[in-house]
């Protein structure tokens, strides 16, 4: 189920959430989602449902897509400062030093 819901675009989660989040059985999820859908029998048992449920809380995970680059948690940042700071200035062979950075 984890693997649909990365399939499922914003609009028809927050919809989800919003008619079936509040619901407390199974049995009348399958209800809505039949006059909706027309699919008999959506959840199985309680179980699937409970955890439906758990899948659309919102989470503060950060989606990542297959081409995204990964930047910035693992630097120490006074070092890629000075690595910015020394390129800038070494083509003008300035000394960093004398501008005070």
């Amino acid at each position: 189920m984890k693997t649909a819901f990365q399939y499922i675009n914003t609009a028809t989660i927050n919809f989800f959430r919003e008619k079936i989040g509040r619901m407390t059985d199974y049995r009348e999820a399958n209800e809505l989602l039949i006059q909706l859908s027309g699919i008999d029998s959506f959840f199985r048992n309680k179980n699937e449902f409970l955890t439906f449920l758990d899948l659309l809380k919102p989470c503060s995970v950060v989606c990542e897509g297959i081409a995204r680059r990964e930047y910035g948690d693992f630097h120490i940042w006074e070092r890629v400062l000075y690595n910015i700071r020394f390129k800038a200035f070494s083509s003008n062979k300035t000394s960093l030093r004398s501008r005070n950075l």
